[in-house]
C-alpha cells in the first residue's frame, strides 16, 4: 500500500471510529464515513466492499499486534503474550495508552469489537489452552474463560482503567485461572 492509499484508509478508519462513539454502528452509514473522511464513494468502495469489511479490517489493525508472540522490537512489556492472562495485560496496555481501543471498547458499538475480539483469541489460543477438568467439552471451557477474560477487560475500561495491567493479571490468574491447568 502506498502512502497515498494509507492515508485514505487512515482518513476512513478515524472517521468511521469517530462515527462510533456518537452513535451505534446499525446506524452508521457509508455516506456519513465518506463524508466525514472527506473522501468519494468509489474511493471507499475501493478499499472496503461494505460497511462489515470496514469493522473487520478495522478490528483485525487494531488487534493484530496483540496477537503476535514473537516479539517485534516492541518498547512495552507483554510483546511476546504467549498465556491468556499474558494477553489480558497486552490489552489493557494499549487500552491505557491507545485512545482508540478505549473509545471503540467503550463506546455503544462495543458488542461488535468484542464480538470479533472473542473470535480471534479462540482461534489465536486453539488448542492452546489446557483445562483441569476434562469431563467438560474443551469448546465449552474456552468460551467460558474468553468470556471471562472479556468481561475482565470491559469492566476494567468502563471502571476508569484504575488497576494496571498487572493487577488484572493477578485478578485474572484469581478467578478463571482455577480452571485453567
Amino acid at each position: 500500500m502506498d502512502r497515498r492509499q494509507k492515508r485514505t484508509r487512515d482518513a476512513i478508519y478515524s472517521a468511521f471510529a469517530k462515527l462510533l462513539t456518537q452513535e451505534s454502528y446499525s446506524t452508521i452509514t457509508v455516506k456519513e464515513i465518506i463524508d466525514l473522511a472527506n473522501v468519494g464513494r468509489s474511493t471507499f468502495y475501493s478499499h472496503f466492499e461494505t460497511k462489515d469489511d470496514l469493522l473487520d479490517s478495522i478490528s483485525d489493525d487494531l488487534f493484530e499486534h496483540v496477537f503476535i508472540t514473537q516479539g517485534k522490537g516492541e518498547s512495552h512489556e507483554h510483546s511476546e503474550s504467549t498465556t491468556l492472562k499474558e494477553q489480558l495485560a497486552h490489552f489493557a496496555y494499549h487500552a491505557k495508552t491507545n485512545p482508540l481501543y478505549n473509545e471503540l471498547l467503550t463506546s455503544s458499538s462495543s458488542s461488535y469489537f468484542y464480538d470479533h475480539l472473542k473470535k480471534r483469541l479462540i482461534a489465536f489460543f486453539g488448542d492452546g489452552l489446557h483445562f483441569k477438568n476434562a469431563t467438560i467439552p474443551t469448546s465449552f471451557l474456552s468460551e467460558s474463560v474468553v468470556s471471562g477474560f472479556l468481561n475482565i477487560l470491559s469492566y476494567w475500561l468502563n471502571d476508569g482503567m484504575k488497576e494496571t495491567p498487572e493487577e488484572l493479571e493477578t485478578y485474572f490468574e484469581a478467578t478463571i485461572g482455577p480452571i485453567l491447568a
